[in-house]
């Protein structure tokens, strides 16, 4: 997965696109969605995705209602998981890789 540029709490209508490498194309993909954890608190919150380009392999992840929200401040594991017309379940990042999103305050 492409690496996740940092966000701000508060920031409404966000999103982020990432490569989901190693993997066929994403055309035979029913549904997305990405996954973030804090690194500290454990906090959860699973967040819309869709397929923008199947061909290359792109998402975007929709960072707009969790970011206006006021997440907690501070790092955070992203996981993007991908469901497909045979019923597989594919997720990235694979198994003993982290892929993180820094989310700084809002000082305006």
């Amino acid at each position: 997965m492409t690496k996740l540029q940092p966000a701000v709490a508060g920031d409404s209508g966000d999103t982020r696109k990432v490569t989901l490498n190693g993997t066929d194309a994403l055309t035979n993909v029913s549904s997305v969605r990405a996954t973030v954890k804090h690194t500290t608190t454990g906090e959860v919150a699973v967040l819309s995705a869709s397929v923008t380009n199947a061909v290359t392999n792109e998402v975007t992840i929709e960072l707009g209602t969790w970011l206006s929200d006021g997440p907690t401040v501070g790092g955070w594991e992203v996981q993007v998981e991908t469901t497909w017309v045979s019923g597989d379940v594919l997720t990235w990042p694979g198994a003993g890789t982290t892929d993180m999103i820094w989310v700084s305050a809002d000082h305006d």
